[in-house]
C-alpha cells in the first residue's frame, strides 16, 4: 500500500450565486490587496516519501563521538513512526552491550542515543544492529502500510520467526588501531579469570559453612558467623563490578544460595536449608558451564 501523506483540511465558507439587496452601510468598502509577483511565487514543494516502494532497505552508519562513545544513524524506507531497536555489542563474550530505541522520522532517517560507558568504548571489534520489532507492537498507522502481520514486507532483511515478522540489519566496526582485536582478546581472558576467582571464593565460603555447621560447636559458629557476615557484604558490593550484567547474575546466584544456607542454619530451619542447598548445586553448575562457554568463544 502506498503511503498517504497528511492532508491539511481547509474549511471553506460557502456563498450564494445570486446577491440579495442590502441596505446602504456607512462601513468602509473592503479593499483587496494585490499580491506582488514575489508573493505569488509558489513555495517549493517537498517531495513525498513513499515507504516500502519495493523491498525493505536500511542504511546503517556508526559515528564515533569525541568522548569515545558511538552513535548509530541511517535511513530506511520503512514507514514514518516505525519503532526500532538499536544495539551495540562487543564481539568478545562478556564485553559491552547496550540498547536504545527510536522511531523512523518523516524523512526516513533514524538516530540513536550515544552508546558506551562514561569513559568511552574500549578498543576492539563491535557489532551495531538495528531491528524493527514485530508488527504487533507497531502503531496502527504503520501496520496499515506493512500489514497487520508484516505480510507486505519483503526482501533479504525480513525474517520470519515463531513470534512474528521482524526486519534487521547489522554492521561491524572497530574502535582503536591495529592492536584493537588483541587488546579485546586480553580483556576477555581477564574476565574469565575473574569468573574463576569468584567461583573459588564461593566454593570456599560454602565449604567453611558446611564444616562449622557439621561441628555443632557454638563457639566456632559465633566466630564464623561474624566473619561470614563481613565477607558476604563485601562480596555483594564487589558483584556490581562484574560485567556484563548477565555474568553478574550468574556469579551472584550461588553466592546468594550460600547466604540463604547460612541464615537457615542460624535460625534452625532445615527445610529452608535444603532448598537453598539445592539451589546452590544448580547455580554453581550453571556458573561452571558459563565459564566453559566463555572460554570456548575466545
Amino acid at each position: 500500500m502506498k503511503y498517504t501523506p497528511l492532508v491539511l483540511v481547509l474549511l471553506l465558507t460557502g456563498c450564494n450565486d445570486t446577491p440579495t439587496q442590502r441596505p446602504k452601510s456607512t462601513r468602509a468598502p473592503t479593499v483587496q490587496a494585490k499580491l506582488s509577483d514575489t508573493d505569488q511565487a509558489a513555495a517549493p514543494v517537498e517531495p513525498v516519501r513513499t515507504p516500502l516502494d519495493g523491498d525493505v532497505t536500511i542504511t546503517l552508519d556508526v559515528t564515533e563521538l569525541s568522548d569515545g562513545r558511538v552513535r548509530l544513524h541511517g535511513t530506511t524506507n520503512l514507514p514514518t513512526d516505525t519503532k526500532l531497536m538499536l544495539s551495540v555489542e562487543e564481539r568478545a563474550r562478556g564485553g559491552f552491550q547496550g540498547q536504545s530505541k527510536c522511531s523512523v522520522a518523516a524523512d526516513g532517517s533514524f538516530d540513536s542515543q550515544a552508546f558506551g560507558p562514561t569513559g568511552g568504548l574500549k578498543e576492539g571489534i563491535y557489532v551495531a544492529e538495528i531491528v524493527m520489532p514485530i508488527p504487533r507492537v507497531q502503531p496502527d498507522i504503520v501496520k496499515k502500510i506493512i500489514g497487520d502481520n508484516g505480510e507486505k514486507l519483503s526482501g533479504p532483511l525480513v525474517e520470519n520467526s515463531s513470534l512474528g515478522v521482524t526486519v534487521s540489519a547489522e554492521k561491524e566496526f572497530t574502535i582503536g588501531g591495529p592492536q584493537a582485536a588483541q587488546s579485546q582478546q586480553q580483556r576477555a581472558k581477564d574476565r574469565i579469570q575473574q569468573y574463576r576467582e569468584w567461583q573459588k571464593k564461593i566454593v570456599t565460603l560454602h565449604s567453611s559453612l558446611q564444616a562449622v555447621r557439621d561441628s555443632n560447636d557454638s563457639e566456632k559458629w559465633g566466630k564464623f558467623a561474624r566473619q561470614f557476615r563481613a565477607d558476604i557484604q563485601s562480596y555483594q558490593d564487589q558483584l556490581m563490578e562484574i560485567q556484563p550484567v548477565s555474568a553478574c547474575f550468574t556469579v551472584g546466584d550461588p553466592l546468594d544460595a550460600v547466604r540463604r544456607m547460612f541464615h537457615a542454619t542460624a535460625f534452625q530451619k532445615p527445610q529452608d536449608y535444603n532448598e537453598a542447598s539445592a539451589d546452590y548445586t544448580k547455580s554453581l553448575k550453571e556458573l561452571r558451564e558459563f565459564i566453559t562457554k566463555s572460554e570456548s568463544t575466545q
